[in-house]
């Protein structure tokens, strides 16, 4: 089995004991039984968003894409990716809250 779930759960807590500046998003592990097998996963609040990052593209100036993504969010998410040893940061994985950057 995986640890998927366990990771999940632990950059939540880990975010939030460090003052949630990268908004993880309230997450627990949970179980679930479907036809007599147990099956283990996590939850996780929805947040609506506007999608990821890679819908939208990066704008090549730096002003335009710190209007895109502040730079204290995108440096909130790189600490957390780093405290919890996330290798998986992606474009299609960075969602965007608040209204369509264009």
């Amino acid at each position: 089995a995986g640890t998927g779930a366990l990771r999940e759960e632990a950059a939540f807590v880990i975010d939030k004991l460090c003052g949630g500046q990268a908004n993880v998003p309230v997450t627990a592990r949970a179980s679930v039984e479907d036809k007599g097998v147990r099956k283990r996963g996590s939850v996780q609040q929805y947040v609506p968003t506007c999608g990821p990052v890679e819908n939208f593209g990066m704008p090549r100036s730096l002003e335009e894409a710190v209007r895109m993504v502040p730079l204290d969010d995108a440096q909130a998410v790189a600490c957390l990716d780093i405290r919890v040893f996330n290798t998986d940061r992606h474009p299609g994985n960075l969602l965007l809250v608040g209204e369509r950057p264009h």
